[in-house]
Parts: structure tokens; sequence; C-alpha cells
């Protein structure tokens, strides 16, 4: 990578040049040409190290928060919800309005109709816990 002291002293150069040969107006002898060459030779060396500098000066987007990567060992879902279904029913129950066989069964008939594909970017939400985040949603609403 060009640095910027070494760019600017080179297009300082480059532009004496242009100053040197309009001010000598000279005929096209044999110099004159090696300095136009050697000229739009720099004026081209500049040109690609402007593109590197803004190609790798571009920052990356985060696509996915790391607090949402997080989700399948500190989410709701993956971990009250699991362990609800497993080591305590009833409150299962009362969290979902619904046993854990109904919300299975429930997660089957809708699945095929809200899966999403994974990406390389991030992993898709389940239809388990779009499910899930639905329901708690929608009970909220009518305890208010």
């Amino acid at each position: 990578m060009l640095h910027e002291t070494t760019f600017n002293a080179t297009l300082a150069r480059a532009i004496n040049n242009i100053v040197i040969i309009s001010a000598n107006n000279m005929a096209d002898d044999e110099s004159n040409q090696r300095r136009k060459v050697k000229f739009l030779q720099i004026l081209l060396l500049m040109d690609s190290f402007e593109e590197e500098d803004v190609l790798r000066s571009r920052e990356r987007v985060i696509w996915t928060r790391s607090w949402i990567r997080r989700r399948e060992e500190r989410g709701a879902y993956h971990q009250l919800i699991r362990e609800l279904a497993v080591e305590d029913a009833p409150a299962f129950t009362r969290y979902f309005r619904m046993d854990k066989e109904k919300f299975n069964d429930l997660v089957g008939r809708i699945s095929i109709h809200v899966h999403r594909q994974d990406t390389i970017m991030r992993e898709a939400i389940s239809p388990g816990e779009r499910l899930a985040v639905t329901l708690r949603y929608l009970f909220d609403l009518l305890v208010v």
C-alpha cells in the first residue's frame, strides 16, 4: 500500500512533468515522449492505488448482532422452553396454554408454511421458535 506522503510526492512529480511538458512546448522528441509515457504510467499507478484504498477502507457490515448469534445457547426458546418441556410439563402448559404434544403437533402443521432457509450470513429462526414467539405475543395481547 502506498503511503499518503509517497502518494503526494508522486502526484507532485507528475504535475511537475505536466508543467515541464506544456511549458517547453517542444517538438515531440524522444525525451519528451518518454516523459509523457512516464506520466501516463504514474497516473495509472495512482489510480490503481486509489481503488485499492477504497476497497480496503470499506467497513464490514454486521448482518447478525453477536447477542442474536448466541440465541442457541442463551435464548428463551432454547433454554426456558426446552427445560419446561422436559422438566415441568404443567408450567409449559401454563406458558403456552397447551401441552407439549399439542405444541409439537402445531409446529408440525405450520412448519412447511413458516420454514425459512439458512443462509451464509445467518441461521434461520426455526418454526418452533417462530410459533413460541407468536403464541406468547398473542397471549400477552389477550391478558392486557
